[in-house]
């Protein structure tokens, strides 16, 4: 009798840890994207709710129609310092450098400028309603997991709220926790062969080892409430979930964005350096497991994703010559990861206008 109280404990442990693997793969909020060519017409950043009433957006209403429209159009998820409280970019200082940073991203991978979409939270997620604004920042991680590429936009600007207004820059721009969550969402599902930033010109992440290193510290972060934190331990637990299972077994990570299907040309990334991702992923997360995941925070989660993860993983390889079959953590860490891999039909619903 005793022992009821430590097992409900564990049994609730491993629900958390199940439901934080498979909610990397659940859509809260309709994926909306807008093409470059609209952002370009709209002269500024515009909310969400504006470019909606225009019909500057496209929308994925299901994980299904989200992967599937990526499987053949490229899209970019910018990530961004928010220059004042209230308007991401009140003096139009990033504005002019996103278009100029898709524009050399377009030149570097040879895309049509008029086939690439933008990710940038002030169009792409509900600014006014609260309850559909978590929804969505519920959904992030699935955002930049259908993302091809990922935009830090880091130029020298002026901060508007402070006075007299302080420069922020690349290195403001990493301190802040949420920006570190953007790049955590999309290492972990991508790697970082396509993750670029762009301060005074276009450039390659994996070249910067150590903004790599910083990036996957989440909770070391600057945030304005430190009470955010506590809500982003089920997300990054997921996404880490998705990385050890991609470095257990490689298969279940190819062929992201490469094969066919969808409504548009077929997508295939050039990448120009070798990519952090799996096993080396794993790697540098092990060198600073304390920072990442601070025990005030994830408890022995971590400890025990792991171990369910290494055991289904082991279990896996024996299951056609025994009657075991994977913990229920392992298949469904593996069944998340390939609902990312799946790029759709055409027989999917695409996205909307």
């Amino acid at each position: 009798a005793t022992l009821e109280p430590v097992e409900r404990e564990s049994a609730e442990k491993d629900r958390r840890i199940r439901q934080a693997v498979t909610g990397v793969t659940t859509l809260e909020f309709p994926l909306a994207v807008m093409p470059l060519s609209k952002l370009r017409e709209q002269g500024r950043l515009v909310s969400y709710e504006e470019a909606r009433d225009a019909g500057a957006l496209r929308f994925c209403d299901t994980v299904e129609s989200a992967v599937a429209f990526a499987a053949g159009l490229p899209v970019m998820f910018v990530s961004h310092q928010w220059l004042s409280r209230h308007h991401p970019d009140p003096k139009a200082q990033h504005y002019p450098a996103i278009l100029e940073a898709a524009e050399a991203l377009c030149a570097r991978q040879g895309l049509d400028p008029e086939s690439l979409h933008i990710w940038l939270d002030y169009h792409s997620i509900p600014q006014e309603n609260t309850t559909t604004k978590r929804l969505a920042i519920g959904s992030i991680a699935l955002y930049a997991a259908c993302s091809h590429y990922f935009l830090a936009c880091a130029p020298e600007a002026l901060h508007q709220d402070s006075r007299p207004p302080c420069k922020v820059d690349a290195d403001t721009y990493l301190q802040r926790g949420w920006c570190r969550l953007e790049q955590w969402a999309f290492m972990a599902i991508n790697g970082s062969a396509q993750m670029y930033v762009f301060d005074s010109s276009l450039s390659q992440l994996s070249s910067r080892r150590r903004w790599i290193e910083e990036s996957v510290n989440v909770f070391n972060g600057h945030f304005t409430h430190e009470a955010d934190k506590a809500l982003l331990v089920d997300v990054v637990l997921g996404l880490y979930g998705l990385a050890v299972i991609a470095a257990l077994d490689p298969s279940v990570a190819a062929g992201r964005h490469r094969k066919g299907g969808g409504k548009g040309p077929q997508h295939v990334p050039q990448q120009a350096s070798p990519p952090l991702a799996g096993p080396q992923l794993i790697e540098l997360i092990a060198e600073r497991r304390g920072l990442i995941f601070p025990r005030q925070h994830f408890g022995d989660l971590v400890d025990r994703l792991e171990a369910e993860l290494e055991w289904g993983a082991r279990e896996s390889e024996c299951l056609a010559r025994e009657s075991t079959s994977p913990s229920t953590t392992y298949r469904a860490a593996r069944t998340a990861r390939r609902t990312l891999d799946h790029t759709g039909s055409p027989s999917h619903r695409t996205c909307s206008v």
